[in-house]
């Protein structure tokens, strides 16, 4: 070890020390309890840190609002990489087909919750996208979009409200 990083070590071991218990109660709660993720992304976060350790902000408090944002950050980075990833089946998965239905029906079906889907707004939209085509938790997609839990749920309801009318 260098003379020079044995500051850099103990500044690193002092900032662990005192923030890395709340920021993982952050990504416990971001990511419903998933103690490896949230492991994961604590050490991402710490790493971020190390690497700009000389350009931190010295309040503590301060310092504690950079690290949430980073580790918002890396969830939210963490959320984008698993949407684009493909859907896992397993092998022995057969998708059973509809029997009896005609290619203009389900033509016809899909121009219908296409239609549908474009008249929902931009937001409600991609909320909806993240939840039930990417598989994201409610808590997954505020904290991807940097929104309330609670806003989240507005959209998909208002969304789903907004499909329900248009189909019918």
């Amino acid at each position: 070890m260098r003379v020079a990083e044995a500051p850099q070590r103990l500044t690193m071991a002092r900032l662990h020390d005192e923030h890395a218990q709340p920021v993982l109660h952050f990504l416990l709660a971001l990511f419903d309890g998933d103690r490896f993720e949230a492991e994961d992304l604590l050490q991402e976060t710490m790493l971020r840190a190390w690497r700009r350790l000389d350009f931190l902000p010295a309040d503590h408090q301060e310092l504690r609002r950079w690290l949430l944002a980073a580790a918002r950050q890396s969830a939210a980075a963490t959320c984008r990489r698993r949407q684009s990833w493909p859907q896992e089946v397993p092998l022995d998965y057969v998708p059973v087909r509809a029997t009896g239905d005609e290619p203009e029906e389900s033509v016809l079906t899909a121009l219908v919750v296409r239609k549908a889907l474009d008249g929902l707004t931009k937001e409600q939209r991609s909320t909806m996208e993240d939840l039930y085509v990417h598989g994201c938790s409610l808590r997954q997609a505020a904290a991807f979009h940097g929104i309330p839990v609670g806003t989240v749920k507005a959209r998909a309801h208002y969304a789903v409200q907004a499909l329900k009318r248009a189909v019918v």
